[in-house]
């Protein structure tokens, strides 16, 4: 943490890691032929996850200034290695700026900008079909979140399609609901 000589407290996380290859990679079809790799819950090699993200406070108009509002930036970055028959899922990169303001006690008003890239995979030699895989993705989500006892609370965000571009023919929603659980101390 560090406090940047204002009365606003602000956060700064990095973290690299390893996604390890632990799902399924052999599920079969009903003709009991294997599955495409890109239908398997595993992704049959490693990832390397690299992350940075930033949180602080901030006093805006018209709002109290005991219960700030809060902001944060987020971005991460996944490689991945080929695994099974040389089949490489394509790179991600995920981006995400928000913001939460309180409305009352218990319930907080919130807004999101999200940004999500994926490149196409490699076929390696498993003469899989990519050609309709990977794509990018911005969406624009406002939200409201609902303290149910300290430190836990239920949350959702209504996700609008800022823009969407796919390589050949994927399926895409028009919008999305995202509904989770939280816990915050």
């Amino acid at each position: 943490k560090f406090d940047g000589g204002t009365s606003a407290q602000r956060q700064l996380v990095a973290g690299l890691g390893l996604s390890l290859p632990t799902a399924s990679t052999q599920v079969r079809t009903n003709a009991d032929t294997l599955a495409a790799p890109s239908l398997q819950p595993g992704f049959g090699g490693l990832g390397i996850l690299a992350e940075l993200s930033s949180l602080g406070s901030l006093t805006l108009p018209l709002i109290s200034s005991q219960h700030p509002s809060r902001w944060y930036t987020s971005a991460r970055v996944r490689m991945n290695l080929a695994g099974n028959d040389g089949y490489r899922f394509g790179h991600e990169a995920l981006g995400h700026v928000g913001l939460k303001i309180p409305v009352s006690g218990r319930f907080n008003a919130l807004s999101q900008v999200s940004y999500s890239w994926r490149g196409e995979d490699g076929p390696g030699s498993a003469g899989e079909l990519v050609d309709a895989t990977g794509g990018t993705y911005a969406y624009l989500s406002p939200g409201l979140q609902i303290a149910l006892t300290d430190g836990l609370s239920v949350y959702g965000y209504y996700q609008l399609p800022l823009y969407q571009r796919v390589n050949d023919v994927q399926i895409t929603s028009d919008r999305n609901l995202m509904i989770g659980l939280g816990f915050d101390r």
